[in-house]
């Protein structure tokens, strides 16, 4: 807490990592923050209050979509609704990306199917 940091980067390889501390830093894209901690399996417990990435609207949604494992986030218990909620639209163009990256082409063609039932009830 309080050490000025703007990067993550170096703690991917503290494996046994459980609680996370980064309160009140300036770490101000959740995107830079995110694939250092998804190494971090053991990894429980993170605040990043007072960082200006809480300022995001969809701040602890994109935390929580991207570290599923977390019970606790700024102080926080993650809630059943949270942890059950389906991925919110962008983290569900982030996983259709990663899958046709991958060569899956079937997820664009799900993904295109559920965008014209959606547009025919409209």
């Amino acid at each position: 807490a309080r050490n000025g940091l703007s990067s993550v980067s170096g703690l991917e390889h503290l494996a046994n990592l459980e609680e996370l501390s980064l309160y009140f830093n300036r770490l101000g894209n959740a995107d830079v923050c995110i694939p250092p901690l998804q190494h971090l399996r053991r990894l429980r417990v993170v605040d990043v209050r007072m960082n200006p990435l809480t300022r995001a609207e969809n701040y602890r949604e994109r935390l929580l979509d991207a570290l599923p494992q977390l019970e606790r986030l700024d102080s926080r218990l993650v809630s059943p609704a949270e942890r059950h909620r389906p991925p919110n639209g962008e983290e569900l163009r982030r996983q259709l990306d990663a899958a046709v990256a991958d060569g899956d082409d079937d997820a664009s063609v799900e993904l295109a199917e559920g965008d014209e039932e959606g547009r025919g009830a409209e």
